[in-house]
């Protein structure tokens, strides 16, 4: 049998796998060979349970394979090389990740002036935001500067930016960024912004927000932020994502859209465009609304999930976009209905067992039971005051709410349910409206009420037709205020079947209520502009009344009438809204902070005032004229200035302006700055005189047009 010769391999002195041999002895000391692990030795010899070297192929395979060819066996085909297979290379193993600032720290600072540091340090300079974001979303840190100081929460929080003020030898060590922030935070969700960007929102959010402290009992809100992420006690990621949407507009840490200049903002456009692309705040709230929809389908979280759509709703609202605020304000709604939110315990069934059920478990306690009434009636305000500049009707009727009205803003601090139940006040207590309860009453409270109002003579336009052919009473034609309304009849009087709807007891309850609802407020609570702010809630409560007598009497005010009294309401209701526009005006409150419903009042009130103008020009009456196109410029200006913050407020500015060109044919163009008097009682006139700019035909008769100028 021939013999097979085997080259044997050289492996450099410096191989570890390399056998060993006499040459290499030392002073006559071989070392014994290197022993292997099982998974470096090759796959056939793993199987075959044979020695390997791990050579590449091994020796085994070498000699097998030569064994092979030396006796081959008849249609076995045998391969120029051995199959000699390995496990595929283990990855290298991961990089140690750096340690975080404070180890650093501790190697080079001693641990008692480290602290002694960073409490002068945080105690003095405010938190750098700049460290914070992505995409080039946050500019340099300059945070955000009001008249209204922003509560303290750091008992609640401690500071994510703890780098702030450090001495400059300290500079060089690096700043912690978004990729590394999981070595302190474990389970920080990736969505949402760093630790000390969302501390930031969230105070801002809590500062400037009017309804803010109402949606949120902020103690234990501030408290439930120190716990772990994985606690169940911390926020829901839909609500702290609808939080970054409405806190990033009162701050300058985030980078805000550019404002579009009146040229590019239409008065008629429902739709956004299709080369639209969000900015840091609606993809936060794009992310609110989508995780609320999960939690509604896997039914948890529910009562968050409706703190979120409010928050949303109030972005959607702000930024003038009608469709999706109109259809979310709808679900909203729906949703307090098997969330049992609208009712109270004190009304029973009308049988045992009759109980509605609710998705929700009885409150844990006082806190937990007053925070769903203010969600409610939050969610309540949001759609009447909302819905009232359309003919649609609302998602809930009256008469289905019974749920309690809020205690004052110190009870519901408090954590205290006081006055009980049942000393509250409810929707259907009689003389609700003009009698409040002192135990009870505030801004927020009146708020409620005049939403309630507001709600009704909605409610009475909307509903009057079928009321009356339904054989209502209240909504019945009295004979005895047949010449309540005009000093002498009109030809459509003397029509068979004809009716005025203001001469009917439900029309006079509503007009009664809304005349005396101011005056009815204690007389600490009648100023909404006392204490040298403004009381949003209050100031809302004020307004109300008079946008109602508008929406009441616009449809029955012929202006050319000298004898029509709801000329004479709708007049007078504008006017107190231009007075209460005035009174904010001459404050350094920001218009931009109030409620999102001033906007509209304002609006409103402006076009009233446009009809006015236009009859005065039809009449050539000039001082009318000049008196009218003031008071709507006033208006439109104010609207501009609040829309610096508010795009809706930008939105019903450019609309009124095109309601005045098309009825009035006057341009107005936006100033820089108002020097109009502002005081309370004081007309805003303009300083210029008139110009007769040009001549249309209005009806059968040429009228001259006149521009302030």
């Amino acid at each position: 049998m021939p013999k097979v010769t085997i080259e044997k391999s050289h492996s450099s002195p410096h191989d570890p796998l390399a056998t060993p041999s006499s040459s290499s002895s030392v002073n006559g000391y071989t070392p014994s060979p290197q022993t292997l692990k099982r998974n470096q030795a090759c796959h056939q010899c793993r199987k075959r349970k044979l020695k390997c070297d791990a050579k590449r192929p091994c020796s085994t395979c070498l000699r097998s394979l030569a064994h092979a060819k030396a006796h081959p066996q008849p249609g076995v085909f045998l391969p120029e090389t051995p199959d000699c297979t390995y496990d595929d290379p283990a990855p290298p193993s991961a990089p140690e990740p750096p340690k975080p600032r404070y180890e650093k720290l501790d190697t080079r600072l001693p641990m008692g002036d480290l602290e002694s540091i960073l409490s002068t340090q945080i105690n003095q300079s405010p938190p750098d935001y700049g460290d914070y974001g992505s995409n080039g979303m946050i500019l340099d840190g300059t945070p955000f500067h009001s008249s209204h100081a922003s509560p303290s929460v750091e008992s609640f929080l401690l500071h994510g930016s703890g780098s702030a003020g450090l001495p400059s030898n300290l500079s060089s060590i690096p700043s912690p960024s978004l990729s590394d922030r999981s070595l302190t935070f474990h389970s920080w969700p990736r969505s949402l912004p760093s630790p000390g960007l969302m501390r930031h929102l969230i105070e801002c959010f809590f500062a400037h927000h009017p309804h803010a402290t109402r949606l949120f009992h902020q103690p234990t809100f501030m408290t439930s932020l120190t716990y772990p992420p994985s606690h169940p006690s911390f926020p829901t990621t839909a609500v702290l994502h609808a939080i970054c949407g409405i806190g990033s507009m009162y701050t300058a840490a985030v980078a805000q859209a550019d404002s579009p200049g009146l040229s590019s903002v239409s008065g008629d456009d429902t739709y956004k465009s299709g080369s639209y692309s969000a900015n840091f705040t609606e993809t936060h709230i794009k992310i609110a609304k989508r995780e609320v929809e999960e939690n509604v389908a896997m039914g948890q979280h529910l009562l968050q999930s409706q703190q979120a759509q409010i928050l949303v709703a109030w972005w959607y609202w702000c930024n003038a976009k009608w469709v999706e605020v109109y259809m979310i304000v709808a679900s909203i709604m729906r949703a307090c209905l098997p969330l049992g939110l609208h009712v109270s315990r004190l009304f029973k069934p009308i049988a045992d067992g009759l109980e509605t059920p609710t998705l929700l478990p009885p409150p844990d306690n006082d806190i937990e039971a007053e925070l769903r009434r203010n969600i409610f009636w939050l969610a309540y305000a949001l759609e009447r005051l909302n819905g009232c500049g359309n003919g649609w009707p609302l998602s809930i009727d009256d008469l289905d709410v019974s749920q309690l009205l809020p205690v004052n803003q110190m009870s519901f601090s408090l954590g205290v349910s006081w006055p009980a139940a049942n000393e509250r006040e409810h929707p259907h207590t009689k003389d609700l409206i003009l009698n409040h309860n002192p135990d009870q009453v505030d801004g927020f409270n009146l708020f409620v009420k005049s939403t309630i109002l507001l709600s009704r003579a909605k409610n009475f336009n909307i509903r009057y037709a079928a009321r009356k052919y339904n054989g209502d009473v209240s909504c019945s034609y009295t004979p005895s205020y047949k010449l309540l309304w005009e000093g002498t009849l009109t030809d459509n009087d003397s029509q068979p079947g004809s009716f005025d709807p203001r001469r009917t007891a439900a029309f006079l309850e509503i007009q009664r209520n809304l005349e005396e609802f101011r005056s009815s407020f204690p007389l600490h609570l009648r100023n909404p502009m006392a204490n040298g702010t403004i009381d949003s809630h209050l100031y809302v409560a004020c307004l109300v009344p008079h946008v109602a007598l508008i929406i009441l009497h616009d449809p029955h005010a012929y202006v050319e009438r000298t004898t029509c009294q709801s000329a004479a309401n709708l007049l007078r209701a504008s006017r107190a809204i231009l007075e209460l526009l005035c009174e904010a005006e001459s404050t350094s409150f920001d218009l931009g902070l109030l409620d999102y419903f001033c906007s509209y009042a304002w609006y409103i009130a402006g076009r009233s005032l446009t009809r006015f103008w236009q009859a005065a020009i039809i009449a050539q009456a000039h001082e009318q004229v000049r008196a009218f196109g003031a008071d709507v410029e006033y208006i439109t200006n104010a609207l501009y200035k609040a829309g610096e913050r508010v795009p809706l407020a930008m939105r019903y500015g450019v609309m009124l302006a095109d309601h005045a060109s098309k009825m009035c044919g006057v341009t107005i163009q936006p100033t820089q700055s108002m020097n109009f008097a502002c005081a309370a009682g004081v007309r805003p006139c303009p300083p210029g005189p008139i110009e007769v700019v040009e001549h249309i035909n209005i009806g059968p008769q040429t009228t001259t047009i006149v521009e302030i100028v």
